[in-house]
């Protein structure tokens, strides 16, 4: 199966609150030094990589390197069914010329591994993900295929691009729903394609189905008054 290239960009992590570098989960003050006179917390983080997702092959997919301290900007190198995207026509599988973020392009099938290492040779950071081909997942609506909703309410619907052993895959998901005037879809605060905000507005049943190249799967939602 031929599969377009779709370009993914991963969202960078988010930054703790301040006070969690001072405080456990049980919600007893840590005693350090971090939480000084003034209430300032102090917390470094090193070179750390942007999450990446398991990819289908042919997609492509931007990463990042940050940090709390110091120029991120790293030298790079892969090994695996994936490769730096250069330029239109320029691929590798190492970035010599210290960046802060690459665009990696999959190529075939198995397990990438990815390292950077800061330019200043004061840290580096790892990464790893799949590769697969998209004859090789299936497209699922997460949870009940019948959901119930009120006028003017909202639920959220997600959906699940699995392989055979359950690991999960990014890609271009389509939504839609059978009825707009009953059901509208839109997108969560944080976007992504694997889930939709669903909003009754009238009485009645509408489908939102999701499609991934030829697959399809559907959920039934009923709204009431």
């Amino acid at each position: 199966m031929k599969t377009l290239s779709r370009t993914l960009r991963a969202t960078p992590p988010a930054i703790l609150l301040a006070f969690a570098a001072c405080v456990d989960l049980s919600g007893v003050q840590i005693e350090s030094d971090c939480c000084g006179p003034g209430g300032g917390a102090s917390y470094t983080y090193p070179l750390t990589l942007t999450q990446t997702d398991n990819m289908l092959r042919g997609d492509t997919a931007r990463i990042s390197v940050w940090a709390t301290q110091g120029d991120p900007k790293s030298t790079w190198e892969l090994t695996g069914p994936a490769v730096f995207v250069l330029g239109p026509d320029t691929v590798d599988t190492r970035i010599i010329t210290p960046v802060d973020g690459v665009t990696m392009r999959a190529t075939g099938t198995g397990e990438v591994k990815v390292k950077a290492v800061r330019a200043s040779k004061a840290d580096s950071a790892t990464a790893s993900f799949f590769v697969a081909d998209s004859a090789d997942v299936t497209l699922r609506i997460a949870g009940s295929k019948d959901r119930d909703l009120r006028v003017g309410a909202e639920l959220v619907i997600s959906a699940q691009l699995l392989d055979r052993t359950g690991k999960w895959y990014r890609a271009a998901i389509v939504w839609s729903s059978s009825d707009t005037n009953t059901v509208t879809l839109a997108n969560d605060i944080n976007p992504t394609p694997f889930s939709r905000v669903v909003r009754g507005h009238a009485a009645g049943v509408a489908n939102v189905v999701v499609a991934f190249g030829p697959q399809r799967d559907t959920a039934r939602v009923r709204v009431v008054p």
